[in-house]
């Protein structure tokens, strides 16, 4: 089950972060962007990487950030993360400050264990150095974290974890607990397995 929420920055009618997923036979991509700034010009900014990811998803993740980067050039920049996940696979690269955590069930404790992923600097549309691109095996009720950086960072689980096993009420929740009310923000959250 895969679960995207987001919140406008206080004021604005339009949000700057942005977030899709395609489902295909074999694999589910995710994708999040916070369009630099926030408003009506950074969703713009997202909602054209996005675009540009959609044509583009089945690329390597190199070639397919390369790509968007140099797609961008001429606009609005922004930061991104993307997942692939494919049967109990899942690859995962960021390029800027989008927060990336896989967060594996311990069910003997009630608890799990956060990992931080990838998280290279640069941006979309304003250059990154290298692609570390990272690749993970799942296991069932495994989750996968993506969140823009209008959430402030969170280092466990212990206070959602009463809705960890329900992707839309965690998502829910870290957007009104985390949320800086500072900026545009969003969040992902995918369970695997459900």
């Amino acid at each position: 089950m895969i679960s995207l929420k987001h919140r406008n920055y206080p004021g604005e009618k339009d949000c700057g972060d942005q977030l899709q997923y395609w489902q295909d036979e074999k694999q589910l991509t995710c994708c999040v962007v916070d369009g630099l700034g926030h408003g009506s010009d950074a969703k713009e900014a997202a909602c054209k990487i996005i675009h540009f990811v959609d044509s583009h998803r089945s690329d390597p993740p190199v070639k397919l950030f390369t790509a968007c980067d140099q797609a961008m050039r001429h606009e609005r920049a922004g930061v991104m993360a993307m997942a692939w996940i494919e049967d109990n696979l899942l690859t995962y690269a960021a390029a800027g400050n989008i927060t990336g955590y896989l967060a594996r069930e311990n069910s003997e404790q009630g608890s799990y264990k956060l990992e931080q992923l990838n998280m290279d600097r640069g941006m979309i549309g304003g250059g990154f150095r290298k692609l570390n691109v990272q690749t993970l095996t799942l296991s069932e009720g495994d989750l996968l974290i993506m969140h823009s950086d209008g959430l402030n960072p969170f280092y466990h689980l212990e206070p959602w974890k009463t809705v960890a096993n329900n992707s839309d009420k965690l998502a829910q929740m870290l957007l009104e607990d985390q949320s800086k009310g500072t900026d545009d923000a969003c969040v992902l959250v995918y369970r695997h397995g459900s």
